[in-house]
């Protein structure tokens, strides 16, 4: 199946969609494990938004919810319009990989997938990436798996 227009197709699409999308176009290069990650770097967002509201009562500005978390602009790049990923998303749902990535996003969101990036809050490819972002410091970095290094961006 393609998806013609993702913009209006994801409208009505679960969390657990648009987290497997995400995944798919952050990592489909990468094993389970690092595919697994970037599902635990987005769960561990929404739960850092979830302590900020409680502690705050107001919500944090990348999104409290899976689905808000993903589609916050500028936050996982496959979403941008000029990322050449966002095309690619129109056939991820006949990608060999999306079974598996859906039941990774599910298990995610159900709170059934342990936390493989160590409480990370970002991830960057050092070699995709021309300038760092100031948050990818040494002391900031948790984990790296095969392209990917995971940092926890204090909050």
């Amino acid at each position: 199946m393609s998806i013609p227009d993702i913009d209006a197709w994801i409208k009505g699409q679960p969390d657990a969609i648009i987290v497997a999308l995400t995944i798919m176009g952050e990592a489909r290069g990468e094993d389970q494990q690092g595919r697994q990650m970037v599902a635990s770097v987005i769960m561990t967002r929404v739960a850092v938004a979830a302590a900020h509201r409680a502690k705050y009562r107001s919500a944090y500005w990348w999104g409290e919810t899976p689905r808000e978390v993903c589609l916050k602009h500028g936050q996982f790049s496959c979403w941008l319009e000029s990322d050449p990923n966002r095309v690619k998303m129109q056939g991820f749902l006949a990608h060999p990989l999306w079974a598996e990535v859906l039941e990774t996003a599910r298990a995610a969101i159900g709170g059934r997938l342990p936390d493989q990036a160590h409480g990370a809050t970002h991830y960057l490819d050092p070699q995709a990436v021309k300038i760092k972002p100031n948050w990818a410091t040494p002391a900031n970095q948790v984990a790296a798996h095969l392209r990917h290094v995971f940092y926890r961006v204090p909050s």
